[in-house]
């Protein structure tokens, strides 16, 4: 039987009736939400990782604060630093002398 006229098939399968057709929609919406959900919260942590560059001291943000990393950890990175220098270790030295 065709469609009523004004009314919209989600489905293409004619086996389908309204209320399964129905429940199949709100599934499907309920699977989107989720996904929006996700997608949103990611998208924070994001955010929040980008700003505990510029506000942590180390320049590290973990889920609940910002991150205490053991200065000795710095300082063997710009021994090793200094010791050989590839492509781009005056960018991270920059921004190692910035924290200091």
């Amino acid at each position: 039987a065709p469609a009523a006229a004004g009314r919209l098939r989600v489905s293409v399968s004619k086996a389908l009736d309204a209320q399964e057709e129905g429940r199949l929609c709100k599934q499907n919406m309920t699977i989107l939400w989720i996904i929006f959900v996700a997608f949103l919260l990611l998208t924070l942590l994001g955010v929040f990782k980008l700003a505990g560059m510029y506000y942590c001291e180390d320049a590290l943000w973990n889920v609940y604060s910002c991150a205490d990393l053991p200065h000795t950890l710095l300082r063997t990175s710009l021994q090793a630093l200094d010791s050989a220098e590839p492509e781009g270790t005056q960018i991270f030295k920059a921004l190692i002398a910035r924290k200091r």
